[in-house]
């Protein structure tokens, strides 16, 4: 399987860090992106758990979790 992916940068510091990756070659990137994207995943997991956004904030029961007594997205 192959996967492409493209990233458009605006930002000076991350252009930087952009080519200061692709310095350590391809799977030093793909390791770093893969390593990223588990973090992410870890965090989306944990909102769901939780109930609340990544910086904490709760978020609104939806009408159906009022009614049944569940949670919100879950």
């Amino acid at each position: 399987m192959t996967v492409a992916l493209r990233i458009t940068l605006q930002d000076s510091e991350i252009r930087q860090l952009s080519v200061r990756l692709a310095q350590f070659g391809d799977q030093a990137v793909n390791d770093a992106l893969a390593e990223l994207g588990e973090s992410v995943r870890t965090m989306a997991i944990d909102s769901f758990e939780s109930s609340t956004s990544p910086e904490g904030t709760a978020w609104q029961p939806s009408e159906r979790a009022l009614l049944t007594g569940g949670k919100t997205l879950i």
